[in-house]
């Protein structure tokens, strides 16, 4: 699929669920549709969100590595905090501030406090070049989410929180 181009919706798996109803009795159709309709805008919106970084020479990942920095204080993370906050390994951030760095927006250097770990610091080009792109990227966002009504972004937000406290439904055994 050329970069651009959103995931089609799910209609198939929607029409197929009353299939899967026939042969697993105990499916509640309605609640696999949902999931199955927030899983396809999830998809799609992560996707039109790469397409839209990738404007700017970003991956996700890399921005958000970057907007992690820009809101540390010092504009400085370890390694090992940049994972946690990104909810990635530390080889991924390895491999995310290996190409922030080629772009000289973050620099590595010795933790002054303990000399066996580094520190990823936002550089002054990084912070100029968020401070020019984060407003063109939220605007986008916001022209986004200005599809719904106020009423229907908070209801969203209530939903959304409501399915995070849900969620370790999924994990567990």
């Amino acid at each position: 699929m050329k970069p651009g181009t959103l995931l089609p919706r799910p209609l198939a798996a929607l029409n197929k669920v009353a299939i899967y109803a026939k042969r697993f009795p105990t499916l509640d159709q309605e609640a696999f549709r949902t999931y199955l309709m927030v899983r396809n805008l999830q998809s799609r919106m992560t996707q039109g969100l790469e397409v839209s970084l990738g404007r700017y020479g970003l991956s996700f990942g890399r921005f958000m590595v970057l907007v992690h920095l820009i809101q540390a204080e010092g504009h400085q993370l370890t390694p090992a905090q940049l994972a946690t906050y990104c909810g990635v390994t530390r080889a991924t951030v390895t491999g995310l501030v290996d190409t922030l760095e080629k772009t000289k927006y973050v620099t590595r250097e010795a933790d002054p406090a303990d000399r066996r770990s580094l520190l990823v610091r936002l550089t002054i080009t990084g912070q100029r070049f968020l401070e020019k792109m984060l407003p063109e990227h939220f605007d986008r966002l916001s022209r986004f989410m200005g599809a719904l009504t106020r009423a229907e972004q908070k209801a969203l937000q209530q939903f959304s929180e409501t399915l995070s406290a849900a969620v370790n439904v999924l994990e567990d055994p």
